[in-house]
């Protein structure tokens, strides 16, 4: 992915990776999650697995996850990063009693880790759009 300039990282609670830029026109953040123990043994054993019912595990995951995440207005759609499942969401984030901001994500498995980056505005103007598109547009595989 590509950054707009230089992010903020840090490392979170449960010692993933996290990048972050903020300012008063938009943000952008991203996260790569630690290894989930419960994928890992699943996907050994989906290893064996026709790729059908891998794809269908991954995709239930997913839409779990999203359900959990988000609420019922949430507009979500699937996608995929070359050979792996990911879900495209929209929704609004609360700010404050009367202000949101408009919130668009990239949620993709991949093995048994998680990568969500994520972007945003509260005022929609063109620049906004422009480095919310430009940077969810450049997740890209190695």
């Amino acid at each position: 992915m590509t950054f707009p300039e230089e992010p903020e990282f840090y490392t979170d609670s449960e010692g993933a990776p996290n990048y972050r830029i903020q300012s008063k026109s938009y943000f952008i953040m991203s996260r790569v999650s630690p290894p989930i123990s419960e994928l890992t043994t699943i996907q050994t054993q989906l290893k064996k697995a026709p790729p059908a019912e891998k794809e269908k595990f991954e995709n239930e995951f997913l839409d779990m996850a999203c359900k959990q995440m988000f609420d019922k207005d949430t507009q979500i759609s699937s996608f995929k990063l070359g050979k792996y499942q990911g879900r495209m969401v929209k929704t609004k984030m609360k700010l404050t009693d009367e202000d949101y901001a408009n919130r668009f994500l990239k949620l993709v498995l991949i093995d048994d880790r998680t990568v969500v980056i994520e972007a945003g505005y509260i005022d929609e103007t063109e620049a906004a759009v422009k480095i919310k598109n430009d940077y969810l547009n450049s997740l890209k595989l190695k």
